[in-house]
């Protein structure tokens, strides 16, 4: 039996006629979405437009939902400003940074200097935290920042719920941090950062999602100019 040659051929992305692999989503903010005309390829033709880059790997909580309760897979640090800038600089192309991980973002120090540097650079800036943190200071120093939004984790309406699912009773100390972040944003004549609400739907918090939503609404009355944006339930 003779072997027959085998012809190889390797094709490259240039090749390829283009095709829509994925469609394009058109419900995404423009820093997601590909530029008008340009098709999704398995190589992207462009350099990366949303960043993450995770300011810190500490964390004061320690949920039931998160994976950082149960194990760690790295040493606990947090970037500092001068490798924070070292990381974002071969990022030309960046519109959109998000700056949290599993650890939370307010335990990064340098964390208003770093958005600072990301808003000269005109990038949208926003992370989400667990909102126990957020003292006058924070409040302050996160509005004059220039942050984009600020996206806050709440479990529960009631503090016993709230206390199950993230390991400390603390329910009271979010309402005090982002009654007075709106407080701040008014006083300052500032339109950001935006606030929104982010939920993890459990069996322990479904049936208070309803009083969760009226919460907000109290915490956005003093200054109904600059109310909570939106919330988000996460299934």
């Amino acid at each position: 039996m003779v072997s027959q040659p085998i012809s190889l051929r390797i094709e490259t992305v240039a090749d390829q006629a283009p095709q829509a692999l994925i469609p394009e989503p058109t419900f995404l903010p423009d820093a997601y979405r590909l530029p008008e005309g340009m098709v999704r390829r398995p190589i992207a033709a462009i350099d990366p437009r949303v960043v993450f880059i995770e300011v810190t790997n500490r964390c004061n909580l320690l949920c039931e939902t998160c994976p950082r309760t149960y194990f760690t897979r790295e040493p606990l640090r947090s970037l500092t400003y001068d490798e924070f800038v070292f990381i974002a600089e071969q990022f030309p192309a960046m519109r959109r940074a998000v700056l949290h991980g599993i650890g939370e973002p307010l335990l990064n120090k340098d964390l208003p200097q770093i958005i600072a540097y990301l808003k000269r650079r005109e990038i949208e800036v926003l992370f989400n935290s667990n909102g126990t943190l957020l003292t006058p200071s924070w409040q302050e120093a996160l509005v004059r920042s220039g942050l984009d939004e600020y996206r806050c984790s709440i479990d529960g309406a009631e503090p016993a719920t709230y206390a199950r699912i993230r390991g400390a009773d603390l329910l009271h100390k979010i309402e005090q941090g982002l009654a007075g972040l709106v407080q701040t944003r008014a006083r300052l004549a500032a339109d950001t950062p935006r606030i929104s609400i982010w939920c993890v739907v459990t069996k322990e918090n479904l049936p208070e999602l309803p009083d969760l939503v009226l919460s907000l609404i109290h915490i956005s009355e003093p200054t109904r100019r600059t109310p909570i944006s939106y919330a988000v339930f996460c299934l």
